[in-house]
Parts: structure tokens; sequence; C-alpha cells
């Protein structure tokens, strides 16, 4: 039968036998195989990759064991222990296998006989490929430093590349001073953000969201927290600085927050609950978010991480501390209400859940001013 375009034959216990050239394996994998698959051959994730017997060949990608058998050029059968593998028959995990498998393989067979080695490979065309095929690691290196050094652009595109790769004490600070830098060199000096600047942001922008994405898939959700929370922190205090009348930034901000809405429904570690709950608990009455719109977003994200009675009663605390504010703006309180009452909902806050009504009873205008909204709590 076909499934994910493979072409199965059998299936055992562990394996499932497939028939089709290793080569062509971009065009048998499912999009969602092969991107995070990539994205972990990338990272350096395959390691300890050894034919273990004959056209058997095993490796291990980001922790999980990955079995492959090639027999001798196209692919027959494979496995992994992860969850997905289970349940789909195929995983970013074999495709990263079969990927590193496939450029292992293919070094073998181009590897020159001795009497060859010295003899000189003619290129048709002065490519980048050939270029690339040229020159050695250090030389290549040695250019992407001077480069970066004479050209903004250019330094700033390759630090949001490959920050992920980086390492450093605070990882989500590497991100934040990133966008720091690149923030930075676009200022003008009336404190604005040229339009010109405003674009390459944008640019800078997308290729971290698709990092955050990417993050996100492979199931690294406090790298995908560290993008998405440098983007807004950073951003959201500039927005009243920028030139030129292009929304696009502010849609990319709003996307990284829906980003963050999804990140937080996904079964993320404890810890990394608690730092997204402080961090929105700490930002979200600030008036840069407020004043951009976004302090709702932050409070909804802390109200939906805040499974428990205790933490729900400290989120209506800070939102009746909002509320007791002066001139609010009638969106913004309108949203106060609206996360209070569904946060009222949960069981274990009835007794709050009762107080509120019998104000809402005995005084309406003070719930419903401003476009905001009254209704029962059960």
């Amino acid at each position: 039968m076909y499934l994910w375009g493979f072409a199965f034959t059998e299936q055992s216990e562990t394996h499932f036998t497939l028939n089709f050239l290793l080569k062509n394996l971009e065009h048998e994998l499912s999009d969602q195989h092969l991107v995070v698959g990539e994205k972990l051959w990338e990272e350096g994730k395959v390691t300890k990759l050894f034919e273990n017997e004959h056209h058997l060949w095993i490796a291990s990608v980001d922790g999980f064991e990955v079995e492959m058998q090639i027999s001798p050029s196209k692919v027959k059968a494979c496995s992994c222990e992860c969850d997905e593998f289970e349940r789909e028959r195929m995983c970013g995990h074999v495709a990263a296998g079969l990927l590193n498998l496939r450029r292992k393989l293919s070094e073998t067979v181009r590897e020159p006989r001795q009497d060859q080695r010295t003899k000189t490979f003619s290129h048709q065309k002065l490519t980048v490929n050939a270029i690339l095929d040229s020159v050695t690691q250090d030389e290549l290196g040695a250019f992407v430093r001077n480069f970066a050094r004479t050209n903004k652009q250019f330094s700033l595109a390759l630090r949001a590349k490959f920050a992920a790769k980086v390492t450093l004490a605070d990882n989500r600070e590497k991100f934040g001073l990133l966008l720091d830098a690149a923030i930075q060199s676009y200022r003008k000096a009336n404190d604005r953000i040229s339009v010109v600047g405003v674009r390459q942001l944008q640019k800078m922008l997308e290729e971290l969201l698709g990092q955050a994405d990417d993050a996100t898939a492979l199931e690294h959700f406090a790298e995908a927290w560290a993008i998405l929370a440098a983007i807004i922190g950073r951003f959201s205090p500039i927005m009243k600085k920028l030139e030129g009348d292009d929304p696009a930034l502010r849609d990319q901000l709003q996307m990284a927050f829906g980003k963050i809405s999804h990140l937080v429904s996904l079964p993320i570690p404890p810890d990394l609950q608690e730092e997204i709950s402080q961090f929105c608990e700490a930002e979200f009455s600030r008036p840069s978010y407020r004043l951009n719109g976004f302090s709702g977003q932050l409070l909804e994200t802390w109200a939906a991480i805040s499974k428990d009675d205790e933490a729900a009663r400290q989120v209506l605390q800070a939102i009746d501390h909002e509320l007791e504010k002066e001139m609010l703006e009638a969106n913004y309180r309108s949203q106060l209400l609206l996360v209070k009452l569904d946060l009222l909902d949960m069981p274990g806050l009835k007794p709050e859940a009762k107080v509120f009504t019998l104000e809402c009873l005995s005084a309406p205008q003070k719930t419903n001013a401003g476009g905001g909204c009254c209704r029962t709590v059960r």
C-alpha cells in the first residue's frame, strides 16, 4: 500500500518496510518530516552513525535510536523509538538519519583512489557552488569574518541565522542582545527607526519567527520561548518610533503572540511554565504594551497558563488592580473583564464568582464602564 508517498510492502512489529531510492528522499518524505529532519541534521543532532550489520545502519538522533536498512541504494526499512514514529510510521528523526546516511554513503562513493588524488577537478562555470567546492573551511571562515566586519546587514543576518547554534550562559538573553544590536544600528539621531531600517528588521523577524516554529516542532520549547519573548520584549517599546506606514512589522508581532499562545497550549515543562507566567505578570501592565494594544494578549497568555486555583487568583488580583486605574481605554477594560469572567468559570473559584456576580447586580455601571460586559458567572 502507499502511505506518505512510500511504497510499503509489509509491516513488522517495530520496523516498517519501504522501497524507494535513497537519492529520491526529498520526493518521498512528507514536508512535515523533511523540515524537522533537515533541522535536526543541520544542528548536528545525528550522532553515532554506524553499520551494525551488512546494510543495517544505526544512528542516534536527538536522543532517539534510529535503524535504517539500505540495500544497496534503496531504503528498505526503518524504525525509531519516538512516539511520532509509532503513530505515523515516519518521523523527523528517521528523516534526519536518512539524510545523514545519504551524505555518508555519497562521500564514500566519491572518495578518489590513491592514484587519482592528485588530479584536479574542473568546473564548467564559475558558480557559487564551484567556489564553495574549491575553498577550504579556513578560507571561507576568514572571508565571512572580514565581510561581516564591513557589512552591517550581512553581519546581522548572519547572527540571526545562526544565533540558536551559539550557547551562552543565558540563552534567552542572546536573542535579546541580537535584537538590541539590530534596533540600535537603524536608530537615527532623533531616536526614530528609518523606513529602510524597518524593512531590514522585518526580514530579521521573519527569520526568527521561522526559527521559533522549527524549535516548537522539535519540542525545543525553551528555545522557542526565548526567541518569542525577545521579539515582543524588544519591539513593543519602539512601535511608536517606526517611520513609514508599513503594518508588516506590527503583523509580525501579532504572529509572535499567536505563537506564544500555541506554545503554552503544548505540554511544556513546569519550570518553563513558571518562567512564562512570571514574564506575563511583570510585563502585561507596562505602558509600552498597553499603548500598543498588546497587554490583553499577555494577560490572556498568563491566564491560559494559570491552571490551578492559586495561580488563577494571582491573575484575578492583577486584573482587579488594573481595573482600579482611571482612564483605561475601553478595549483594554473589556479585555480585562473578559479574562476575569473566563477565570471565574473555574470550579475552584466559585466564591470569587459569586462576589463578582453580586457586584454586577448591585453596580453594573462599575463593571460595564467603557464598553465592558457583565454576564452571570456560574
